[in-house]
């Protein structure tokens, strides 16, 4: 089923679908020229809740363990969020800086927020709901743990440090990591999208080495959890974003890049190396979020003005 929401779509900064611990879904979209709102979407019924004061557009979930609250991580701004209500209890912007672009969790209260550019990180405490420290570390994009040994690492430029308990970088005891993309612990081993870093020539003014753009080479790659060294390389099945796996331990992704607008959901097997099933569609796909072990919510916003983002809900079946 379609799940039609009004968005006057931007052309670089499409919102990100995210799925909470009740199943429900959250995505945000811009109404008029600057207010944002929020959409709680439940996939069973397509029952959408509405709800205002949104600082941004959401980029991505940080979820309790308790499951009981997530907070919206969007670009201006970290909203608590009250799962069962559906409502907003807390909202943090002072110290952030702008352009959030993912979080990464430290430890149960605490996140790095990388922005986007920026030279350093905020170290938000959630429960306190303000920030603690910065961080200076270029394009982090993982936290790897390993009891309670914790590196931060950047796929983006193949290198990582080791993260001490007050959260600092460590001297020494760097590593180097394979390029690439979309990095996603899954206990036993670690998937990464392969990819080739390329200059960026921008319109910023920034240096184009150092904001170097990965490309995506449609590879999964598989890391030792300990080593962090590649023990294997899927086939090359042209899935270029990875999502994560399904409930039934398969890998979801897409075709989806900046500049090629892919319109393909792709299911691999749990190694990347054969392709289950993919579903193709008229409009790009951003991204993908499993559902259960046979159905996905497609985000259809791309970003590229070309039609009206809207959300579908489709099914799967292994070929």
């Amino acid at each position: 089923m379609d799940l039609p929401r009004r968005a006057d779509p931007h052309p670089a900064y499409p919102s990100h679908l995210r799925r909470l611990p009740d199943a429900t879904l959250v995505t945000t979209w811009i109404e008029g020229t600057a207010a944002v709102r929020l959409a709680v979407i439940d996939p069973r019924s397509g029952a959408v809740t509405v709800r205002k004061g949104i600082r941004g557009q959401l980029r991505d979930v940080v979820v309790s363990e308790a499951g009981d609250r997530a907070w919206l991580i969007c670009t201006h701004g970290v909203h608590e969020f009250d799962v069962a209500t559906s409502t907003v209890r807390r909202t943090l912007t002072k110290g952030l800086g702008v352009e959030a672009s993912r979080p990464l969790r430290l430890d149960e209260d605490t996140v790095l927020l990388v922005q986007r550019f920026a030279a350093t990180s905020a170290i938000v405490s959630l429960e306190r709901m303000e920030v603690i420290g910065r961080l200076r570390f270029d394009r982090p994009d993982f936290v790897h743990r390993r009891g309670e040994h914790r590196m931060l690492l950047s796929f983006a430029d193949g290198h990582g440090r080791t993260l001490g308990a007050d959260n600092r970088l460590v001297r020494g005891g760097g590593i180097g990591v394979p390029i690439g993309i979309d990095a996603i612990d899954l206990g036993d081993r670690i998937a990464v999208v392969s990819g080739t870093r390329h200059a960026w020539h921008n319109p910023h003014g920034l240096d184009p080495e150092r904001h170097a753009r990965v490309e995506p080479e449609g590879v999964i790659a598989m890391l030792d959890p300990t080593t962090l060294a590649v023990t294997r390389r899927g086939a090359n099945i042209g899935m270029r974003r990875l999502i994560g796996p399904d409930d039934a331990g398969r890998l979801v992704g897409t075709d989806f890049e900046f500049q090629g607008r892919g319109r393909r959901l792709i299911i691999s097997d749990r190694d990347g190396s054969r392709m289950i099933s993919e579903l193709v569609f008229d409009e790009p796909v951003l991204e993908g979020i499993a559902l259960d072990g046979t159905s996905v919510a497609i985000n259809h916003d791309a970003g590229d003005g070309s039609a009206s983002p809207y959300i579908s809900i489709t099914n799967w079946f292994e070929k």
